[in-house]
């Protein structure tokens, strides 16, 4: 899954997109700035503040882990990290953009801001392409375009 976003508010804990009820994860700001939270205690920060950031979220069928992607703004360094053993995670909460949805229906926590691009794939795609999905809105494109003006 790929999460394209920026938050606006910089209220902490507001979330732009959540897939958690008790456990699971969300894309909160958490004070200094943008945070993927998995459950209640695994944090990894995201991009300074308010600028527009990108998490991939990985998960190869059959593993325990969750993969999680990112790549700075500033210096395009991509970030990996693993998080271990997930697979006691049973969890129907919906998949949330803006808010959290709990399988109750109960919605809370509503974050400000944009999410420009939001995709899931149901197949695994490779370290290597979730490395490019991750730095991709830092794309340099070199293009040429003719005719009159």
């Amino acid at each position: 899954m790929v999460v394209d976003f920026k938050f606006e508010s910089t209220t902490a804990g507001g979330v732009l997109a959540s897939c958690f009820d008790n456990n699971g994860w969300r894309i909160i700001y958490g004070g200094s700035g943008p945070v993927f939270r998995f459950g209640s205690s695994t944090d990894i920060a995201s991009g300074p503040s308010t600028y527009r950031d990108l998490i991939v979220i990985r998960r190869i069928k059959g593993d325990n882990n969750l993969y999680i992607y990112r790549c700075g703004k500033m210096n395009n360094e991509i970030t990996t990290r693993t998080i271990n053993n997930v697979v006691t995670i049973r969890n129907n909460a919906p998949l949330c953009l803006g808010a959290v949805a709990s399988s109750t229906g109960t919605i809370s926590d509503y974050g400000t801001g944009t999410i420009y691009w939001c995709k899931v794939w149901m197949d695994d795609l490779g370290d290597t392409v979730c490395k490019k999905l991750a730095c991709w809105p830092r794309e340099n494109l070199t293009f040429e375009a003719s005719g009159k003006l």
